[in-house]
């Protein structure tokens, strides 16, 4: 298996099926890549209607479901990790969905020693209409450049989507499931000490990141995201000094700087 997709979701809505059945469209062989749902926190009727859409929509294709009753995206993706067989993983979240060309993209300038990604389009929920992010803008500066460093693609790096990832690269680490934000920046700065190389997809393999006003990140109050923030920097720091010298520091500190400003 190449590629293992890993998809967690939380009393999925429509986007869930628009996410999967741009799984469909991928112009990657079925044959070579799997798809992991991982339903996190809750079961029926949720369960039932995911296990309804593959047998009627996804025929053919490797898709596993699996339910835990614990909630949270980092302990239904550390779920999906380990039931993963491929060499890459591909992790979407259930209100996204990406370009039929994506997988194949990715691949074809992936290697075990380097991340590769993909271009980012936001989509506004409300009326459909696509707008750049700080990942489009990241994607569109570094495009043409050959042997970029961690630094310059450190946006990227702040997510776990639009990319695909070696699972050797991996290895035993998992998502901190004691946060609830910024676990994706977390996760990324752990597994950065084994990244040797970086290389941007095709420009037309997109992800395309669904802007929800009632996502999870929005609805925080002020006084969480406060302690957040110190909880998040605290653990930066002891994730740097585990190895001080295989992480780069110029990319630790930015990490400090981009929680403390956001």
């Amino acid at each position: 298996m190449k590629i293992s997709v890993i998809i967690p979701s939380f009393k999925p809505k429509e986007y869930l099926w628009e996410c999967l059945r741009s799984m469909v469209l991928q112009d990657f062989s079925k044959k070579e890549f799997e798809i992991l749902i991982i339903l996190n926190g809750c079961c029926e009727p949720y369960l039932s209607n995911i296990k309804d859409f593959i047998t009627t929509e996804m025929i053919g294709y490797n898709v596993s479901v699996f339910q835990t009753d614990e909630c949270g995206v980092s302990n239904a993706r550390n779920i999906g990790m380990k039931n993963s067989k491929g060499e890459w993983l591909a992790f979407i979240d259930d209100d996204d969905k990406i370009s039929s060309s994506y997988l194949t993209a990715l691949y074809k300038v992936s290697s075990p020693q380097t991340i590769s990604i993909s271009n980012v389009k936001c989509v506004d929920e409300s009326n459909g209409t696509l707008f750049d992010d700080y990942l489009s803008k990241s994607f569109l500066k570094n495009q043409w450049k050959q042997n970029m460093r961690l630094f310059e693609i450190r946006s990227f790096m702040s997510t776990c989507c639009c990319k695909l990832i070696p699972t050797q690269m991996i290895q035993n680490r998992k998502f901190d499931t004691r946060f609830t934000n910024a676990e994706d920046s977390l996760f990324m700065f752990l597994i950065s000490n084994k990244v040797q190389k970086f290389a941007l997809a095709d420009p037309d393999a997109i992800y395309y990141r669904n802007v929800r006003q009632d996502s999870a990140s929005r609805n925080k109050t002020k006084a969480f995201l406060l302690k957040n923030k110190v909880k998040v920097c605290l653990q930066f720091i002891l994730i740097y000094l585990s190895s001080p010298f295989k992480y780069n520091f110029l990319f630790f500190i930015s990490r400090i700087v981009a929680v403390i400003l956001r």
